[in-house]
């Protein structure tokens, strides 16, 4: 249902109608159905919550909210006061206040994949990955309630990452917005492990490829849109098709945030959570009001640049200070991230390395590295090197040739071998991945 000032809009169905008819008939039977089939009214609009805009498929640009999910007419000065305050919060509690304003850059902008669809554009997944208790989840939710007040978007990976369950994610949150969903960590064990892989991959592209309106279609016909824009968290995610991986912009964390920090964050939000609303609705409907001066910003092929530019529009047009975002080119340093990851490993298979009493941390990486616990490293005692797999993108987003150009005395191996998976390796003497590491 869809209230405006002076119209309200009711969709149902043409048996529900029917059986209503036929309460108050008299005379005769009449078939209603073909009836009504007939002489119904023609809808020319997009039904969905959330901006949507393509004038030259007659789709007015303008903010919809026919499922109610709590689009409001924004006041001004609520939005500036939240935004204002959420980042002053951010910057004074968070170890890594860029990498989490990023990541609020990037998970509303996911709300405008529809209409960079209709216009013939791709769109990007978000993915925030990262160390535990980094402020992935809280900073993905966030986005979606503020855009979304009244609907709950954040689903369980472990229970949707199946092709028929990601494919029908606007039937599973009962909405058809343009999000963001909000697929949240916890795909194996509780250890925030997600692996995006086969069929999962082909459905999840549907959200984000230009012109693609449906993400599946069952035996019977019916068909689920495709029009929510997608954010993914996660302690750890692996992308096999190498397709699916250009899609998706990664956020990476690397610092939790601690107790003191998160109790402080909560207090805020629970005094502040209404006007977040206001800015929600302000940065959906200033899309509207200014269509013709921001339509190249959103419709911008450079998605990464899109997301961080209207943000920084939309709190300047609110006479707040622009701030200066992580872009695709300067994410975490890849040492930064390899450290992350690495902390990681040690941190889940801790007891392996305590069976040796009084190990060090790097003699810790060289056991599981042995081991096979680490998929993507290797050790070879013979000669004293690691060696990291072309599969290390997989985990990391980070190519190996990428990192083996960085490491000092490190050498990239594209020589032909019998094992395919160590075409591409990277070899690393170990006392120069130390040094790296900044362990020696």
């Amino acid at each position: 249902m869809h209230t405006s000032e002076s119209l309200t809009f009711t969709m149902s169905t043409l048996d529900d109608i029917a059986n209503e008819l036929n309460k108050w008939r008299i005379w005769s039977s009449p078939n209603w159905v073909p009836i009504l089939t007939k002489w119904r009214a023609t809808v020319s609009d997009v039904i969905i919550s959330g901006f949507a805009c393509a004038p030259h498929l007659g789709i007015e640009c303008r903010v919809r909210d026919y499922f109610n999910v709590g689009i409001i007419e924004p006041d001004p000065g609520k939005a500036r006061e939240a935004i204002e305050s959420l980042i002053s919060t951010v910057r004074g509690h968070h170890p890594e206040p860029k990498v989490w304003l990023t990541a609020l850059a990037y998970s509303p902008f996911t709300a405008f994949t529809l209409t960079r669809k209709l216009h013939g554009v791709k769109s990007m997944i978000v993915a925030l990955v990262g160390v535990k208790d980094g402020g992935k989840t809280t900073v993905a939710n966030l986005a979606a309630r503020m855009l979304n007040p009244n609907a709950n978007l954040l689903m369980s990976s472990s229970s949707t990452l199946t092709p028929a369950r990601v494919g029908r994610l606007s039937g599973m949150v009962r909405v058809v917005t343009t999000g963001p969903i909000v697929l949240d960590e916890g795909g194996r064990a509780g250890q925030g492990f997600i692996e995006i892989s086969g069929d999962v991959a082909q459905v999840l592209k549907s959200y984000v490829a230009p012109g693609q309106l449906y993400a599946w279609q069952t035996a019977t016909g019916q068909r689920f849109p495709a029009a929510s824009g997608i954010v993914i968290t996660a302690n750890e995610l692996r992308v096999i098709d190498p397709a699916t991986g250009e899609k998706i912009a990664r956020v990476e964390f690397s610092r939790p945030i601690g107790r003191k920090n998160i109790d402080a964050f909560n207090k805020w939000l629970l005094a502040n959570e209404a006007n977040l609303a206001h800015f929600g609705s302000y940065y959906l409907k200033y899309a509207e009001a200014n269509w013709q001066s921001v339509r190249d910003i959103i419709l911008n092929p450079d998605w990464v640049k899109a997301a961080v530019d209207y943000f920084n529009i939309v709190l300047a047009s609110l006479g707040v200070p622009a701030q200066r975002l992580l872009t695709a080119r300067e994410t975490s340093s890849y040492r930064e991230r390899l450290r992350e990851i690495l902390d990681m490993y040690v941190s889940r298979y801790v007891s392996v390395c305590r069976s040796t009493s009084s190990i060090s941390y790097d003699e810790c990486i060289r056991m599981l590295a042995e081991g096979f616990y680490i998929p993507w490293l290797r050790y070879d005692g013979n000669t004293d090197v690691f060696i990291i797999l072309p599969n290390f993108k997989e985990y990391s987003g980070i190519p190996v040739k990428a990192i083996c150009m960085e490491i000092p005395g490190a050498a990239y191996d594209t020589k032909a071998t019998r094992n395919v998976k160590y075409y591409g390796k990277c070899a690393v003497p170990k006392d120069s991945l130390l040094k790296y590491l900044e362990l020696a």
